[in-house]
């Protein structure tokens, strides 16, 4: 559940064999439909680390969300472990990669319904 107020959703596009960029792009219209234009911001990796240094400088938003595979899940979180807990925004994830490994140890429904071709 989303805390309320802003999210930044964190995306690898290059996550699935490409795939990432256009998942990235349909939950982005998803929860802009649901929270609002202004709510949600987005921002995309480039390169390793990117994602560290992205959830890194989230203090100032109630949400983080990761939307790729383990790789970028576990750059967000140790971004996010940087953040002072009284200030560290809420974590999801958006599982868009090869294994998910991180989204089965959390028990998420597999296959998860996905925004891209296969």
């Amino acid at each position: 559940m989303l805390r309320e107020g802003k999210t930044l959703l964190v995306v690898n596009p290059a996550a699935k064999r490409g795939h990432g960029a256009e998942a990235g792009r349909h939950v982005l219209r998803s929860l802009r439909g649901e929270l609002g234009v202004h709510a949600i911001d987005v921002a995309n990796t480039y390169r390793p680390k990117h994602a560290v240094a992205l959830a890194a400088d989230a203090a100032g938003y109630r949400n983080v969300i990761a939307l790729g595979g383990d790789g970028v899940i576990h750059e967000v979180v140790n971004g996010l472990m940087k953040i002072p807990e009284a200030d560290r925004p809420a974590f999801g994830v958006v599982p868009v990669g090869s294994g998910n490994d991180y989204a089965r140890s959390l028990g998420m429904p597999f296959p998860p319904t996905r925004p891209y071709p296969r």
